[in-house]
């Protein structure tokens, strides 16, 4: 009796199946997509015409999801859900350190993993120094790592994170171990997930104008993103 035809749960969610009991004897609970067994759900139940299901967070989008009840007397006698929706969990929050002891507060957005504020390590992942430049003239002829602070101010650290330039960013070691600098299509990835390009950005950004210049109307932060301006560092010369 539950999941039905018009769900859509959520992986991580907490979910009640429900059943009509009319055999004796304990069950199984299965879940299928499609056609093919995906993973058992409990093996053995009581059959008591419900049980509490916390979805994994590995499962694929689909709305071709059914749960069958199986009887384990007889395993030719089963019972099964219409198919449903599973989707994965926006929302989800946590936490990365880097190797300089600075904290990132983290979230998920569709099946992707962000982190809510811009990098502000001065090392690398394997501990390696980056090098600081705030000239913007040495800055273009550079071939090494390296980075900096908008409006070369330290002040602006905290708030915005740093600025690298390409030779840390491609360096593979800029982001806390495990993490990497999303590359264009995880970018484009993001956006689909906040419904396209034309109206992300808003979907994104921080919301009012403590950070972003009046009015942002368009900005909600509907995903918990809190996208800031940043800044660049340009030789206007």
């Amino acid at each position: 009796t539950s999941p039905v035809a018009t769900d859509h749960w959520m992986e991580l969610e907490n979910r009640l199946i429900t059943w009509n009991s009319n055999v004796t004897g304990t069950v199984t609970l299965s879940l299928y997509k499609a056609s093919s067994l995906l993973l058992v759900i409990v093996s053995g139940t009581t059959n008591d015409g419900n049980h509490t299901w916390t979805l994994p967070n590995n499962l694929v989008y689909g709305s071709d999801y059914k749960i069958r009840v199986t009887s384990v007397v007889n395993g030719s006698v089963y019972g099964e859900s219409p198919y449903f929706k599973i989707s994965e969990s926006t929302g989800s929050t946590g936490t990365v350190a880097d190797v300089n002891g600075n904290t990132y507060n983290t979230i998920k957005i569709g099946k992707q993993w962000w982190t809510k504020q811009n990098l502000k390590a001065t090392s690398y992942n394997d501990y390696s120094f980056i090098g600081w430049q705030g000239n913007p003239a040495t800055w273009i002829t550079l071939t090494s790592g390296a980075y900096c602070y908008y409006d070369n101010s330290t002040t602006n650290l905290n708030t915005y994170g740093a600025l690298y330039n390409w030779y840390a960013v491609n360096s593979g070691k800029l982001c806390p171990t495990g993490w990497h600098v999303a590359a264009m299509t995880e970018w484009e990835e993001l956006f689909v997930f906040a419904g396209g390009e034309t109206v992300a950005g808003g979907k994104l950004k921080e919301a009012g104008t403590t950070h972003w210049l009046t009015p942002n109307t368009s900005a909600d932060n509907a995903y918990g993103f809190t996208a800031l301006p940043g800044g660049y560092l340009i030789d206007s010369k």
